[in-house]
């Protein structure tokens, strides 16, 4: 009895010495998110292929078995760690939760545990005896009912690694796109090396071609790992990048090359080179001294006077670091903003304040005794921007809030309910009944004495905590804010409609009026306050058809018409 060495078992080591360079590769790359999956899964690899070579080294039918026995750690491991990989390296990790793990470990380990334990049951290995007849001595299997079960098993976790590669393929590009297409070839190959064995399509029987399958495909990965950085870049932020921004976006790696950049930062380099993968020196290679001022910086923001392209430019830069799901730091977003213009803006501001504030100083040095009127000047000025801002928010005949004053009340209210859920509102929108009849028969002036004396009636039925705001014409609305319940709108909407039905003197001449309302009652489904400004407008025309001098509270059914 001794140890046979045959141009079966060599490439057998050669591939596990392959996998166990590459874990050392990995475990030394550590920190990097992807690497701990990859380091799992090339051991595994590396403990079949060294099992089924010694299997079929070894002397004797015990030492076989035995050998057998340990490929099973690497077996059943493989398919768990290439879909814990392939869900890494895409960038798949946050739902891969700890109960996660242990649901997919639990057939793998069920699997070891009857492979050593065949002897008792026979589910893994139904027959099993050393063949002596073909060209090398390894073990000939009629394979039990469990075997099966773990090899379908095994297929659905290579099937989904495998979809979820192909996936990232199809939505990714540059280095990424290149990194997917390299694992996609690779694992091609176990596949191939898998089926030809299950399916005794074998040309050399009772030889299992997935561990030299395996030997193919760690030098495949191995290549990668040296020529594309598998484990030094890894897609986390390109779902938070935003291919429409406006502002430019660089991703570095820990290693400061870029590994994602938008469109917007494309233009700014003015260049239609692939940049993915490239170093920041070669990109920034212009500008040395930001390489050196930044290099190391993982969190600031500064606005940075430049010569960019022959011009005179202001930048504004913000740098943020990326950590991974184990708060590992894996690189950083650089995001930066052509502020110019805003600048320019700033310094004409700044340069006329200064130039105000050196004529002022001026005149206060020459003429004392003009300080006082000075003063006065500027009272008088204030007190002109308080009219201007007053007349920009009010309505210059009523003197109630206009449509801009009253939507930003309105969002006021939404921010207190968002922030105080117990607080209600509701909206109403009215509009005047016979209005137009009013300004055709008796002239603009007396319509317009109309609608002061209708907004201070309207006024009298209201809280002092209400806003009553005319919208133009003979549109109002009012805001009842922090109201306790629905019947609250309703009353309001009554005491308006019998305040108006006494008459109005005006110019010795009696007007009616009536007005119909539309109530909206504030509730989560409004996002914004043009919603139920609409909705409120929409009950009062549902109002209005109904016969007017009335008042209709918003409903589902209003909104489908």
């Amino acid at each position: 009895m001794h140890w046979e060495i045959s141009i079966y078992n060599i490439p057998l080591w050669i591939a596990a010495i392959t996998a166990m360079l590459l874990t050392g590769y990995a475990w030394r790359s550590r920190g990097f998110l992807g690497a701990i999956p990859f380091f799992f899964l090339m051991l595994s690899v590396g403990i079949w292929s060294l099992g089924y070579g010694f299997e079929i080294a070894a002397p004797g039918f015990p030492l076989k078995l035995l050998s057998a026995k340990v490929q099973y750690i690497g077996i059943v491991s493989v398919p768990l760690f290439w879909v814990v990989y392939t869900i890494h390296f895409t960038g798949n990790s946050g739902w891969f939760t700890s109960r996660v793990r242990w649901l997919l470990s639990i057939f793998p380990l069920i699997t070891l545990l009857l492979a050593w334990t065949n002897e008792w049951h026979g589910l893994i290995w139904r027959e099993i005896q050393v063949n002596t007849q073909g060209p090398f001595h390894d073990l000939t299997i009629l394979y039990g009912t469990w075997f099966w079960i773990n090899t379908l098993y095994s297929y659905l976790l290579m099937v989904t690694g495998t979809f979820l590669l192909i996936r990232f393929y199809i939505h990714s590009r540059g280095l990424f796109r290149q990194q997917a297409r390299v694992v996609l070839f690779a694992a091609f190959f176990p596949w191939l090396g898998n089926i030809i064995y299950l399916f005794g399509m074998n040309p050399i029987p009772d030889l299992d071609l997935t561990p030299f399958a395996f030997t193919l495909t760690g030098m495949i990965i191995a290549w990668g790992v040296l020529r594309l950085q598998f484990l030094d870049i890894i897609p986390l932020a390109r779902h938070a990048i935003v291919e429409n921004m406006y502002d430019g976006v660089f991703v570095l790696d820990t290693r400061n090359r870029i590994v994602d950049i938008n469109p917007a930062a494309q233009a700014l380099l003015k260049g239609t080179t692939d940049f993915i993968g490239l170093p920041a020196v070669q990109i920034f290679g212009d500008y040395p001294e930001l390489i050196e001022r930044f290099k190391g910086v993982r969190e600031a923001r500064e606005v940075l006077n430049m010569e960019y392209r022959g011009s005179d430019m202001v930048f504004e830069l913000r740098i943020s670091p990326l950590y991974d799901p184990r708060n590992n730091f894996t690189g950083r977003v650089i995001m930066v903003q052509d502020i110019t213009e805003r600048e320019q803006a700033r310094l004409v501001l700044q340069k006329a304040h200064h130039a105000l504030e050196d004529r002022v100083q001026e005149r206060t040095t020459e003429l004392e005794a003009a300080n006082e009127k000075l003063k006065i000047e500027v009272a008088e000025r204030r007190s002109a921007e308080e009219a201007l801002i007053y007349q920009t928010l009010h309505d210059v005949l009523t003197g109630l809030p206009n449509r801009r004053l009253f939507l930003d009340r309105l969002e006021m209210a939404f921010e207190r309910t968002k922030r105080h859920p117990g607080i209600r509102f509701a909206v109403l929108f009215m509009d005047l009944d016979r209005f137009k009849e009013i300004n055709d028969s008796l002239g603009h002036a007396i319509g317009d004495q109309f609608l002061i004396a209708i907004a201070q009636r309207i006024k009298q039925s209201l809280r002092s905590v209400d806003t009553l705001a005319r919208f133009g014409g003979d549109e109002f609305a009012i805001l009842m804010d922090g109201i306790k319940d629905a019947r609250e709108p309703l009353q309001v909407a009554e005491r308006i409609q019998q305040e108006l039905l006494s008459p109005f003197r005006l110019d010795e001449h009696d007007v009616f009026s009536s007005v119909s309302i539309g109530i909206a009652l504030a509730t989560e489904r409004y996002r914004n306050p043009e919603e139920i400004l609409r909705d409120a407008d929409a009950a009062m025309y549902r109002a209005k058809e109904e016969g007017r001098g009335r008042y209709e509270v918003f409903n589902a059914d209003l909104h489908t018409r």
